[in-house]
């Protein structure tokens, strides 16, 4: 994915936010246009199919949720995806822009790192979905097996609930040491790993997750009760793939999930598609 093919529209009424936002963008690569309101927004998207929209939620006239509605009544989910800027207070507004058709959102301040990995996270998922008839059948009907790392017996079955009630298989682990041997012994597609435990705790978990060549594909979502900003740009630091602060809503968790493992789900599919081809290759060569 060449990020100068890539359009991003920065949303927002605060000056300030649109060109700490731009700068980060531009600054990846990403093609950049800035909208200071909902409706200029929704002007700019009349002429330009851009590929990602970032869309502050609290804004005079139109608000963020008002032009998400929009954006999902004129454009087909797999043309434009929407990223919702919001307060960390504000998990209320974050389910209810998930259940319009938000892809992801962004907690308020923005930490670069964050925002880079749920920029590209969500275009890469954008492109499971275009071309979702053309994965295996398996991935789609198999659920997907997940490894929860939490020394807390509460917060561990907690996740593991809404886990499985996502159509998954939770599978828990109350240290890093037994972490690391569940994953040597079981097919793991994502791990959902926490900061703070004993003896091992999960920044070291995760470095010898992402240090072993074959575990650094396996998507690996920090949980956390830490300043997100800090410890999430270390975790990042760490191969990290995503990072979620406790406490969570249930769908806010449920979103994250689904978005690492369609980039899961994405990573499997173009193994499977270069093994295919080279598979071909060689018949051809007999």
């Amino acid at each position: 994915m060449d990020p100068e093919q890539i359009s991003i529209l920065v949303v927002d009424d605060d000056e300030s936010i649109r060109g700490l936002l731009s700068s980060y963008i531009g600054s990846a690569g990403y093609h950049v246009a800035v909208a200071d309101d909902g409706q200029r927004a929704l002007e700019m998207l009349s002429v330009e199919c851009f590929d990602l929209v970032l869309l502050d939620y609290k804004m005079p006239g139109l608000d963020g949720a008002e032009v998400l509605a929009s954006i999902r009544t004129t454009y087909s989910p797999s043309k434009t995806a929407v990223i919702m800027c919001t307060s960390i207070k504000d998990a209320g507004s974050v389910s209810h822009c998930i259940n319009l058709g938000a892809n992801d959102y962004l907690a308020k301040p923005i930490n670069e790192k964050i925002l880079r990995s749920r920029i590209w996270r969500s275009l890469m998922n954008q492109r499971v979905d275009r071309k979702r008839d053309e994965l295996s059948a398996d991935l789609d009907d198999n659920p997907a097996n997940i490894l929860v790392v939490d020394d807390s017996e509460m917060s561990s079955e907690l996740i593991e609930a809404r886990i499985n009630a996502a159509g998954h298989n939770a599978i828990v682990a109350k240290n890093g040491a037994i972490a690391l041997q569940l994953m040597a012994e079981n097919r793991i597609d994502a791990v959902l790993l926490d900061i703070m435990m004993p003896d091992m705790d999960g920044y070291e978990v995760l470095g010898r997750i992402k240090a072993n060549p074959e575990w650094r594909d396996i998507p690996v979502m920090m949980v956390s009760a830490l300043d997100e900003s800090e410890a999430a740009t270390k975790c990042f630091d760490l191969n990290a793939d995503d990072y979620i602060t406790k406490p969570f809503k249930s769908a806010i968790l449920k979103v994250r999930l689904n978005s690492i493992l369609c980039t899961r789900r994405e990573t499997i599919f173009e193994r499977e598609k270069l093994n295919h081809l080279k598979a071909l290759a060689k018949e051809g060569a007999r």
